[in-house]
């Protein structure tokens, strides 16, 4: 077994036993009819501000104070944790009021997008690698610019070469035209379909027979540099939904940490009155 199999078989076995040691402890306190709710809440609040830690600590990334891969694991079981504290907490009941149902709404899509967020961070990776390994994202902008250029220097080579504008035309009316446009297919390379990829190389293959060697070699490096062009379009297409799901989880998760303190006050001053 790897550690990483050890360490998840570790962490979903002490979620399921937070989750009895939980349901047993709160529901022995409420069947002798003692007030959990303020105990719970403040369980669930410290657990909110918890899983909001792992952002924090990707800006103290110089602090000694663990890997962040062990981080992102504790978080996952944390967050899996706080589903069950919430559904204690609350007792399953429909939320009562504006502010009840607001903090409902809000800790119920944090936990759905941190649901998906852990399908994609397992998802992603495979897809990447697949796709010709990692490569930065801040570095797409200038490796799609390197292969235009690229592709641009072929056209006009094969002009002095040739003394034909057959591949330069070519290039102008379809290839340049894909290249420009690539980003529309997001949804293809998301989904790993090749639809908008098939048609141009099947034309670029079937324009040999009208080509000399010369020509047919400098057709050959365009083709592949149209088909690195698309594999680079492909993980920027799969960072970006990483990078989209950031911006949706994080900011959800300060708003629902900042109405369950203000949720948190008010039930406390409630109890003292």
């Amino acid at each position: 077994m790897t550690e990483f199999a050890k360490r998840m078989y570790t962490g979903i076995g002490s979620v399921v036993l937070f989750a009895l040691a939980a349901s047993l402890l709160f529901g022995t306190l409420q069947n002798n009819l003692i007030k959990t709710s303020i105990f719970s809440g403040l369980l669930l609040l410290f657990m909110v501000i918890f899983l909001i830690g792992l952002n924090w600590r990707k800006h103290f990334s110089f602090l000694p104070i663990g890997k962040a891969s062990t981080w992102l694991q504790i978080h996952v079981y944390v967050g899996w944790a706080s589903i069950v504290m919430f559904l204690i907490h609350t007792g399953g009941r429909s939320a009562n009021g504006g502010l009840e149902s607001t903090i409902s709404f809000l800790f119920l899509t944090v936990a759905a997008s941190g649901v998906l967020g852990l399908g994609l961070s397992r998802l992603i990776p495979r897809r990447l690698t697949q796709k010709g390994g990692n490569i930065a994202f801040e570095d797409i902008p200038k490796l799609k610019k390197d292969i235009k250029v690229q592709a641009e220097d072929l056209a006009i080579k094969s002009i002095e070469q040739t003394k034909k504008s057959t591949i330069s035309d070519f290039y102008v009316e379809r290839v340049e035209v894909f290249l420009l446009g690539s980003r529309r297919f997001f949804w293809n390379h998301l989904f790993g379909s090749q639809k908008h990829l098939n048609p141009l190389l099947t034309r670029m293959r079937a324009m040999y027979r009208y080509l000399n060697d010369d020509e047919i070699q400098i057709m050959k490096k365009l083709e592949e540099l149209v088909c690195e062009r698309d594999l680079i379009e492909s993980q920027h297409s799969l960072l970006s939904l990483l990078k989209w799901w950031l911006f949706v989880h994080i900011p959800l998760s300060y708003s629902l940490l900042i109405f369950a303190i203000v949720h948190g006050i008010f039930a406390y001053r409630f109890v003292g009155g």
